[in-house]
């Protein structure tokens, strides 16, 4: 997976970005856990997000699919 380089803060990390980030990841796998979510942004981010804003962000994705 090619990963464009893109500056954030983490005050800009809202469920609205969550869920775009990660629409074409669950339309592929929605069982993907909050745990792998957090994982993945930090590591391609280097961004820290909470529980709550990863569960949002999920459901909204999971909305627009």
């Amino acid at each position: 997976t090619i990963h464009t380089l893109e500056y954030i803060r983490d005050t800009e990390v809202t469920t609205s970005w969550i869920a775009k980030k990660f629409a074409k990841t669950l339309r592929g796998n929605p069982g993907i856990t909050l745990e792998a979510m957090h994982d993945e942004i930090a590591e391609n981010y280097g961004l820290e997000t909470t529980k709550m804003q990863l569960y949002r962000g999920k459901r909204k994705a999971m909305e627009l699919i």
